[in-house]
């Protein structure tokens, strides 16, 4: 299979999967390197810069059309998530500060509403004493829609995806996948990498991400918080409403192949 993602000059095609493949094969060579960053992500953003990547836009594939997702292998894949791309409601302005600060649950340090969950499709959950949140599908008007409870009763679904716009965040982002593992080893505090394992995936179609988020396996991540010093101190802020797959679903969702 020979998949291509650039032309230059003079009839010649970049095989970039064959490109990151060879890349992939001399960063595995050095065995453990340290981790270039701090924080959340260091991981992906280590091996990002050691493929000569500077900077990730969340909304674009990382490198040539090609979306870059990274693990440890420390940990079992049963219940364990792959974020696939952020996607926030697009029903109506500002519905992520909306969300948090009619509907968020306190923050006894800060007195301030936030609002940090994963979400299945058709589960109803508790925010507060007094509110409860359900995600519904509605496959007939084509949205998700994220339903509010207020002491039980149904009270408001205005913030809500539709599907077409999932869709349009799904094929731009992740028509192509490298998933690359790696083992992690502390030495005085400091994070090490060897990247030793990597595969690549193309993605088979909407409708089997819409069969995975009907049936639990796909949840929406809220990451909504409050600035909690500095000058912007009480802001609200988004680290992204993320799509998450169960990662033992991974071949339902991607077909695996080889660069050539």
């Amino acid at each position: 299979m020979f998949l291509v993602n650039d032309y230059i000059g003079g009839g010649e095609f970049i095989n970039y999967e064959k490109k990151l493949l060879d890349q992939f094969e001399t960063i595995s060579k050095l065995g453990y390197v340290r981790s270039q960053y701090n924080g959340r992500g260091c991981i992906g953003r280590t091996f990002e810069y050691l493929v000569g990547l500077d900077g990730d836009s969340l909304a674009d594939p990382d490198y040539h059309g090609i979306e870059i997702k990274t693990k440890t292998r420390n940990r079992s894949s049963y219940k364990r998530y792959i974020t696939l791309f952020s996607c926030i409601p697009n029903s109506k302005k500002q519905a992520i500060a909306s969300l948090c600060e009619n509907y968020g649950f306190l923050n006894p340090e800060s007195n301030l509403n936030e609002f940090n969950m994963g979400l299945y499709v058709g589960w109803k959950k508790p925010i507060s004493e007094k509110y409860e949140v359900k995600l519904c599908l509605d496959l007939e008007k084509e949205k998700l829609f994220l339903f509010i409870y207020e002491n039980g009763k149904f009270i408001d679904k205005s913030i809500a995806w539709d599907l077409e716009y999932i869709k349009f965040k799904l094929l731009h982002k992740l028509q192509k996948l490298c998933y690359v593992i790696a083992d992690e080893k502390k030495i005085q505090g400091d994070s090490f990498y060897h990247y030793n394992e990597i595969h690549f995936y193309l993605l088979k179609s909407f409708d089997r991400f819409v069969y995975l988020l009907e049936h639990c396996k796909i949840k929406v991540s809220f990451k909504i918080g409050r600035f909690k010093t500095g000058t912007r101190k009480g802001e609200i802020y988004d680290h992204g409403t993320s799509f998450d797959l169960r990662e033992d679903y991974i071949d339902y969702l991607f077909e695996e192949f080889h660069p050539e």
